[in-house]
């Protein structure tokens, strides 16, 4: 079977802010390897006999974040991703993200934090930390 695949989606103008609303852009690949981890917020309320309750914390609850890497990347693809996260600097952006021939699930993450590694003077290679969001 044909494994997930993951992309990001920069839009035009994604990288320099020239017209970034127009359409054409570019779809980048992350390598394979990459990470989900959820976490489910929960509010417990703890009682003396051992009791507790739990209940979702608001509406949606669940944590998710992924790690993600660019690996071994020429130095000016690399560069280009840096400048797309610096300028959206913790605005959203669109994770595609296709598992086993399914349809594409498209969600919205922001970029908190990244890495760059010199790999060597034309090679680089950039790990990313993507939150998932749930907004408009």
């Amino acid at each position: 079977g044909i494994m997930a695949v993951y992309k990001i989606v920069v839009p035009q103008g994604g990288y320099d802010g020239t017209n970034p609303t127009a359409s054409g852009g570019e779809d980048i690949a992350l390598d394979r390897g990459a990470t989900r981890r959820v976490t489910q917020r929960v509010l417990t309320a703890q009682f003396g006999d051992g009791y507790s309750q739990r209940v979702k914390a608001g509406i949606n609850p669940t944590d998710e974040i992924f790690n993600v890497k660019f690996g071994n990347r020429s130095r000016a693809e690399v560069n280009k991703l840096a400048a797309f996260f610096d300028r959206q600097s913790g605005s959203k952006f669109s994770l595609v993200v296709t598992e086993h021939n399914e349809s594409d699930n498209t969600i919205k993450v922001v970029c908190d934090q990244y890495n760059i590694t010199y790999v060597n003077s034309e090679l680089h290679t950039l790990s990313a930390t993507l939150k998932r969001v749930f907004e408009p």
